[in-house]
Protein backbone atom coordinates (compact mmCIF):
# COMPACT_ATOMS: atom_id res chain seq x y z
CA UNK A 1 0.00 0.00 0.00
CA UNK A 2 0.53 3.74 -0.04
CA UNK A 3 2.46 4.83 2.88
CA UNK A 4 0.84 8.00 4.30
CA UNK A 5 3.84 10.29 5.49
CA UNK A 6 5.28 9.51 2.13
CA UNK A 7 2.15 10.78 0.27
CA UNK A 8 0.99 13.69 2.47
CA UNK A 9 5.04 14.74 2.18
CA UNK A 10 4.59 14.64 -1.50
CA UNK A 11 1.41 16.51 -1.79
CA UNK A 12 3.31 19.06 0.25
CA UNK A 13 5.88 19.63 -2.03
CA UNK A 14 3.14 19.34 -5.04
CA UNK A 15 1.54 22.05 -3.59
CA UNK A 16 4.68 23.89 -2.81
CA UNK A 17 6.04 23.80 -6.21
CA UNK A 18 2.50 24.90 -7.38
CA UNK A 19 2.40 28.11 -5.36
CA UNK A 20 5.68 29.28 -6.17
CA UNK A 21 4.95 29.10 -10.03
CA UNK A 22 1.76 30.59 -9.38
CA UNK A 23 3.23 33.36 -7.16
CA UNK A 24 6.02 33.93 -9.79
CA UNK A 25 4.18 33.97 -12.79
CA UNK A 26 1.74 36.99 -10.99
CA UNK A 27 4.72 39.00 -10.12
CA UNK A 28 6.53 38.63 -13.35
CA UNK A 29 4.99 36.35 -15.81
CA UNK A 30 2.29 37.30 -16.69
CA UNK A 31 2.05 41.10 -16.63
CA UNK A 32 4.57 43.05 -19.09
CA UNK A 33 7.18 44.90 -16.93
CA UNK A 34 7.17 48.48 -17.75
CA UNK A 35 9.41 51.26 -15.73
CA UNK A 36 7.69 53.55 -12.91
CA UNK A 37 5.38 56.03 -13.84
CA UNK A 38 4.74 59.22 -12.14
CA UNK A 39 0.85 59.66 -11.94
CA UNK A 40 0.48 62.65 -9.64
CA UNK A 41 -0.58 65.84 -11.43
CA UNK A 42 1.65 68.80 -12.60
CA UNK A 43 2.83 71.19 -9.76
CA UNK A 44 1.28 74.09 -9.25
CA UNK A 45 2.63 77.43 -9.84
CA UNK A 46 4.42 79.02 -6.71
CA UNK A 47 4.60 82.68 -4.85
CA UNK A 48 7.82 84.12 -3.62
CA UNK A 49 8.04 84.23 0.22
CA UNK A 50 4.88 81.72 0.10
CA UNK A 51 4.84 78.14 1.36
CA UNK A 52 4.67 75.52 -0.91
CA UNK A 53 4.59 71.80 -0.96
CA UNK A 54 3.76 68.98 -3.49
CA UNK A 55 3.82 65.12 -2.80
CA UNK A 56 4.98 63.19 -6.32
CA UNK A 57 3.08 59.78 -6.77
CA UNK A 58 4.17 56.73 -9.34
CA UNK A 59 3.03 53.96 -10.20
CA UNK A 60 4.97 50.52 -10.94
CA UNK A 61 4.01 47.38 -13.21
CA UNK A 62 4.62 44.58 -10.49
CA UNK A 63 2.59 44.87 -7.39
CA UNK A 64 3.21 45.41 -3.75
CA UNK A 65 6.48 47.08 -5.06
CA UNK A 66 5.36 50.55 -4.12
CA UNK A 67 9.18 51.45 -2.89
CA UNK A 68 10.23 54.24 -5.09
CA UNK A 69 12.89 56.91 -4.39
CA UNK A 70 12.80 60.48 -5.72
CA UNK A 71 15.40 62.88 -7.13
CA UNK A 72 15.54 65.63 -9.85
CA UNK A 73 17.83 67.10 -12.58
CA UNK A 74 17.43 70.91 -13.64
CA UNK A 75 16.46 73.43 -11.81
CA UNK A 76 14.18 73.99 -9.06
CA UNK A 77 12.56 76.82 -8.04
CA UNK A 78 15.04 78.67 -5.52
CA UNK A 79 14.04 78.00 -1.81
CA UNK A 80 12.40 74.32 -2.56
CA UNK A 81 13.64 71.09 -2.69
CA UNK A 82 12.66 67.47 -2.94
CA UNK A 83 12.78 64.92 -0.79
CA UNK A 84 13.97 61.24 -1.27
CA UNK A 85 10.31 60.38 -0.28
CA UNK A 86 9.12 62.57 -3.04
CA UNK A 87 7.94 65.58 -1.24
CA UNK A 88 8.52 68.95 -3.13
CA UNK A 89 8.76 71.75 -0.36
CA UNK A 90 10.05 75.03 1.18
CA UNK A 91 9.32 78.55 0.10
CA UNK A 92 10.39 80.22 -2.97
CA UNK A 93 12.75 82.64 -2.99
CA UNK A 94 12.94 84.41 -6.31
CA UNK A 95 10.82 85.03 -9.22
CA UNK A 96 10.85 83.05 -12.40
CA UNK A 97 10.31 79.96 -14.68
CA UNK A 98 11.39 76.57 -13.42
CA UNK A 99 12.42 73.87 -15.62
CA UNK A 100 13.43 69.99 -13.99
CA UNK A 101 12.66 66.71 -14.31
CA UNK A 102 11.37 64.59 -11.66
CA UNK A 103 13.09 60.94 -11.62
CA UNK A 104 11.67 58.02 -9.52
CA UNK A 105 13.70 55.32 -9.13
CA UNK A 106 11.91 52.05 -7.77
CA UNK A 107 12.91 48.99 -6.08
CA UNK A 108 14.71 47.08 -8.67
CA UNK A 109 16.85 50.59 -10.44
CA UNK A 110 14.58 51.04 -12.74
CA UNK A 111 13.92 54.53 -14.04
CA UNK A 112 10.61 57.15 -14.76
CA UNK A 113 10.94 60.37 -15.35
CA UNK A 114 8.56 63.32 -16.19
CA UNK A 115 10.05 67.34 -16.83
CA UNK A 116 7.85 70.19 -15.74
CA UNK A 117 7.83 74.02 -15.65
CA UNK A 118 6.95 76.27 -12.93
CA UNK A 119 6.39 79.57 -12.60
CA UNK A 120 7.19 81.52 -9.46
CA UNK A 121 5.45 85.42 -9.30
Amino acid sequence: GTDPATSEMANDWRDSIVSFEVEYLFKFGNSEWRPPIITSTDPADGVVNSAYSKTFTADCSFPGTGQFTWSSNGGLPTGLTLSSAGVLTGTPTAGGEFSFGIIVTDFNGQKGIRHYKVTVT
